[in-house]
């Protein structure tokens, strides 16, 4: 946060992140035009409404807020994060991979950046690059649950099907209440040939869905 921004700037942003935490987008994004309007020249600022049309699902106005607030601060590790994840939603992906990539050198011990560069390198058909990223990101975080279920569809890919079960066995530990990763197992024990291990996936799969159904 930089000292020279306003206090009254600092304290609606600060309250929009708040607001945007709780799921108030509406009141998060008054928060940021007003911390905007207090501050023109107010990276964060910028950013949080990026975060914000985002979730509106505006990419382009999100990716304009992104760039803004790169633009006012080009060591903003966060901001080329988050316009990473836009260029890839935008089918861009090459510049999704120079983001991220971006983001890494400001920031080598986040493991999302990572994990961005990795989706975008997969839509590219860059497979094995795709898990040396996801290889990393899970090493920065050994709980990170979508990089392991995200290198077990490359790794799939690829032809590597026992290192595939494997992250899907291993994202199933860390997080045993989600159906789609049983889901994800039984195509990869399908392929396999593993035919009752791909049952009792789906098997688990229809509980926890019924489970949900029954706790709406």
């Amino acid at each position: 946060m930089p000292t020279t921004t306003a206090p009254d700037a600092v304290a609606r942003y600060e309250s929009g992140v708040r607001k945007f935490r709780a799921g108030d987008v509406n009141g998060a994004l008054a928060d940021y035009l007003e911390a905007l309007h207090l501050n023109p020249d107010y990276a964060e600022a910028y950013y949080g409404r990026g975060n914000v049309r985002f979730r509106q699902r505006n990419l382009a106005a999100a990716h304009e807020d992104y760039s803004k607030a790169i633009a006012l601060r080009p060591d903003f590790a966060d901001a080329y994060n988050n316009r990473s994840v836009v260029r890839c939603a935008r089918h861009d992906y090459n510049g999704a991979i120079s983001d991220a990539s971006k983001a890494i050198r400001l920031q080598p011990d986040d493991a999302d950046p990572y994990y961005n560069r990795a989706r975008a390198k997969a839509q590219l058909g860059n497979y094995g690059g795709a898990i040396r990223d996801l290889s990393t990101a899970i090493k920065l975080r050994p709980d990170f649950v979508d990089a392991y279920l995200m290198r077990a569809i490359n790794r799939q890919r690829s032809g590597n099907y026992v290192g595939a079960v494997e992250d899907a066995t291993t994202a199933i530990t860390l997080a045993p209440q989600r159906a789609g990763t049983y889901l994800l197992r039984a195509n990869l024990r399908l392929s396999a040939r593993n035919y009752r291990g791909a049952l009792a996936d789906l098997l688990a799969a229809i509980r926890i869905r019924l489970g949900q159904m029954s706790h709406r």
